[in-house]
């Protein structure tokens, strides 16, 4: 009986020594959603510290500009051969810089990868599985109905669980397009003139 009772909880020792060491291979973790740190355990103990060295992996913006509702291209590319390119895991949200809250939402996530929850649903994207997801992957993301300034998008990309960059921002900010809602305004200004000067008539 004395040995059963070791062998069950050498058992359950070892499934919480596995759960701890989990690489979060279907998805970072809540606990990551303001520093973008996966928190990767070593075997010898202590968290896996990201990568220093310059990051094969850049992320595009399509355009310069949103407005409310916009859908924006967001591109995760790597610039190595094509046989050692890609990625397997990633966390990537839109922020104001300097910022720590997701802005807007993704949507239609690409293969392997799936929305998640940091504030509100599908604020953030992140990988679904370890598959290797190609470079090139194309991510869409949805600006709020309103202006919300200055938008940023970071990526915390990783090749594999031992081998992470954090918190890589993309090529460019984009930024509220008041000009063009100051038109669609001069517009609508015009058409009501208008209308107020036909019923006068």
């Amino acid at each position: 009986m004395m040995q059963m009772r070791q062998a069950v909880a050498l058992v359950g020792a070892l499934l919480f020594l596995a759960k701890e060491v989990s690489p979060y291979g279907t998805g970072a973790p809540a606990a990551a959603c303001v520093t973008m740190t996966p928190k990767h355990v070593n075997p010898t103990g202590g968290f896996i510290e990201g990568q220093t060295a310059a990051s094969p992996y850049s992320i595009s913006v399509s355009v310069n500009n949103y407005k409310p509702g916009d859908t924006v291209t967001v591109t995760v590319s790597d610039s190595r051969a094509a046989d050692a390119a890609g990625f397997r895991g990633i966390l990537m949200q839109a922020r104001n810089p300097g910022a720590e809250v997701p802005l807007g939402t993704w949507i239609s996530p690409p293969t392997d990868t799936k929305l998640t929850k940091c504030s509100v649903d599908g604020d953030s994207v992140t990988h679904a599985n370890t598959n290797l997801k190609p470079s090139g992957t194309v991510f869409k993301w949805k600006a709020p109905n309103k202006n919300v300034g200055t938008v940023q998008f970071v990526a915390t990309v990783a090749e594999m669980k031992e081998k992470f960059w954090l918190k890589l921002p993309a090529n460019k900010s984009i930024t509220y397009n008041s000009a063009k809602n100051l038109r669609m305004h001069t517009v609508y200004l015009a058409m009501t003139a208008i209308v107020a000067l036909k019923a006068l008539m």
